[in-house]
């Protein structure tokens, strides 16, 4: 009796060059491979034919092409066998991933080869360095975990354990975390990433996102009662982010030269050098001057004598106490610690929603407030296509006295409804315009 020969399914039969250019002339076609699953040959309508590939592992699909792309000339070519093997080996790496990566080893190996989408640059060095202190502080104990062979739910309990003492850690971690597997997932070395579903899915909220959340006004007075009770170098820094809607980085890379107090003026400048803002421009793209409020230049002024009186004047308003950086880098903490006593959960970028939220109160234009929060759209420097969106190219002086109005009303309005001055009859008018009460806490006339 004679045997009957299998085909082994690794090493199909291979269509044959006439079937092959036959299919390679069907414009806008994609045809399946019959003897192999999951691999067929894809025309564009260019007559550009390529090799790809879909299937699915572990409940995720695995699309791509095999590189493999041939215009008409290049038809004779085009080989089935190279193409069906390739796939062959891809799969089951896949599959059945040999590689073992421990945690140490895929940190290192993303901070030194990670590459931006956008701009194709490595990370930046501040955030090379908020990704080191997250490592150290919170994912050192796993070190040596090999990532092929991690559960998820270890993942999902680390990151329970960090959101618990910090909020903002825990999102900041989560998203290291799903970077360092995203960068394995690239290399072939994990079939899929395992941290995907827990930042939509932890603890019911999406760690991914910003959330967008501010200091409501019946939390203000304890807020601000938080604040004023910070001891430390930084103790003005919330403060000031309060008062102003900047960005952390802005209050905390300010610089006295940039200042000028008596004309309440702040003068972002074109070039900084900081790493992390767009191709080194001011404030992540913002230049030009902002208007300071009479409450925030009385701030400054106390905080420049405070530290000429202890001999800690530097050329920074906040300088560092320790580290690399010349600067302070973070309040998170902080602004975390006031935000609890209040009764929300809050990141220093909740502070530009709660100055935003109590400047529309107060009735300034969105323009303005989209200036005095510096905005990139409301620069000084953009294009003259897109002049007409910016408030005052030039800067005279009567606009500059009108925005400090607008932002000298805004800074006390936040300092009566937060307590630290008694409410005016201006505040309660306007409360009472729009229906509100006074927040309990105040101080009253």
């Amino acid at each position: 009796m004679t045997q009957q020969k299998t085909t082994n399914p690794r090493r199909p039969r291979a269509w044959s060059e006439g079937e092959i250019q036959a299919l390679a002339r069907t414009p806008s076609a994609r045809h399946d491979c019959p003897t192999v699953p999951g691999l067929f040959m894809r025309v564009s309508p260019q007559l550009k034919a390529v090799w790809a590939y879909r299937f699915k592992h572990n409940k995720g699909e695995h699309p791509g092409t095999l590189g493999d792309v041939l215009t008409d000339r290049q038809l004779h070519g085009l080989s089935f066998e190279t193409a069906a093997a390739a796939f062959a080996d891809y799969e089951d790496s896949v599959k059945n991933p040999r590689t073992r990566t421990t945690l140490e080893e895929a940190f290192q190996d993303y901070l030194k080869n990670h590459r931006n989408k956008r701009t194709d640059g490595a990370l930046a060095p501040r955030t090379r360095q908020t990704y080191e202190r997250l490592y150290t502080y919170n994912l050192t104990p796993y070190a040596g975990v090999i990532l092929q062979d991690a559960a998820p739910r270890l993942w999902r309990d680390v990151l329970q354990t960090v959101r618990d003492r910090s909020p903002h850690q825990g999102r900041q971690t989560a998203v290291l975390l799903h970077s360092i597997h995203s960068h394995l997932v690239k290399l072939k070395e994990l079939p899929e990433n395992p941290i995907k579903p827990l930042m939509a899915s932890f603890d019911g909220k999406d760690l991914k996102t910003e959330r967008k959340g501010h200091v409501p006004m019946p939390g203000l007075p304890k807020f601000m009662k938080a604040i004023k009770g910070m001891r430390g170098a930084y103790q003005d820094a919330p403060l000031l982010l309060t008062l102003t809607g900047w960005r952390m980085g802005a209050v905390l890379r300010m610089r006295w030269d940039e200042l000028d107090l008596d004309n309440g003026a702040y003068r972002v400048p074109t070039q900084t050098g900081v790493p992390g803002c767009d191709k080194g421009e001011g404030w992540k793209g913002y230049v030009g001057t902002i208007a300071l409020s009479a409450t925030v230049v009385e701030l400054l002024r106390a905080r420049r004598e405070k530290l000429k009186a202890a001999g800690k004047l530097t050329a920074w308003v906040f300088p560092a106490r320790h580290g690399e950086k010349e600067h302070a880098v973070d309040i998170s903490a902080g602004i975390e610690g006031a935000g609890t006593a209040a009764g929300v959960e809050l990141s220093p970028h909740d502070m530009r929603r709660t100055w935003s939220t109590a400047a529309y109160l107060a009735g300034v234009n969105a323009l303005t407030i989209s200036r005095l929060t510096g905005h990139k759209h409301t620069s000084t420097n953009v294009a003259p296509e897109n002049a007409w969106t910016q408030v005052g190219a030039g800067y005279i002086v009567q606009q500059l006295r009108a925005e400090r109005a607008d932002s000298e009303l805004v800074a006390s309005l936040l300092m009566e409804l937060g307590g630290l001055r008694p409410v005016s009859e201006e505040v309660r008018k306007l409360l009472a315009r729009n229906g509100l009460d006074l927040p309990e806490g105040v101080v009253e006339d």
